[in-house]
């Protein structure tokens, strides 16, 4: 009987540079004709929900809403946003109170979070320079029990480009895609110009990429 491959198939093998073949008969991997090549970390999520990182040169295999796993293929981005995981490094606008670290486990597995409690009149907020009249793309990770406002504007009194949201108790990733008239805007999560916000809230991993999309989360650190 001739062997059978898969490639895939709930069985993934990933060498530097190779994506290995599951071989049914002798239950052993072996490397297929399909060469990769990447020259930075990245990110994937492993079979158990978690963000994990995955070296350069190595392919990803991702199980996001794929229990069966599939290999993750997509275009080089730029995360804008700096201090993505340490919001103690973001300001404050109005009521807004800081970020605070609590344990409890972040999307990566870690055991310490950063939480804000929402308020009425104030965000929490980063000022970066951009393209005018282009697209780009705001993502975060949430969870908790509170809603608000996803923001990417200008500072101004009404927002360019905002998402109301509501917290649970799972992580979730929200998206935000739109575009501005200025150079300068804010990414915000919290209320905008006395919108309503309230509760409290776990976040991470801020992401702002100039493209219509989110791909796969970049950590950042200044």
């Amino acid at each position: 009987m001739a062997n059978t491959f898969k490639f895939g198939n709930e069985n993934w093998a990933v060498k530097d540079g190779k994506v290995l073949a599951y071989n049914d008969e002798n239950n052993a991997f072996k490397p297929l004709p399909f060469t990769f090549a990447r020259s930075s970390s990245a990110t994937r999520v492993d079979n158990e929900g978690l963000i994990k990182t995955t070296d350069s040169g190595f392919a990803r295999i991702d199980f996001l809403n794929n229990t069966s796993g599939h290999l993750l293929l997509e275009p080089s981005s730029t995360n804008l946003v700096t201090y993505s995981e340490d919001f103690s490094q973001w300001s404050n606008d109005g009521n807004q109170t800081s970020a605070s670290i609590i344990t409890d486990t972040n999307p990566d597995g870690t055991s310490s979070v950063y939480q804000i409690d929402l308020n009425t009149g104030g965000n929490l907020y980063q000022t970066i320079t951009v393209s005018s009249s282009t697209d780009y793309t705001l993502s975060i990770y949430i969870k908790g029990s509170g809603s608000g406002k996803l923001v990417l504007s200008n500072a101004q009194s009404s927002p360019e480009n905002s998402l109301d949201f509501t917290a649970t108790n799972e992580w979730q990733r929200i998206k935000l895609t739109g575009s501005s008239a200025h150079t300068s805007i804010r990414v915000a999560i919290g209320s905008w110009s006395n919108s309503s916000a309230n509760g409290t809230i776990q976040i991470y991993g801020a992401q702002l990429e100039q493209q219509s999309y989110a791909t796969s989360y970049i950590p950042t650190t200044g």
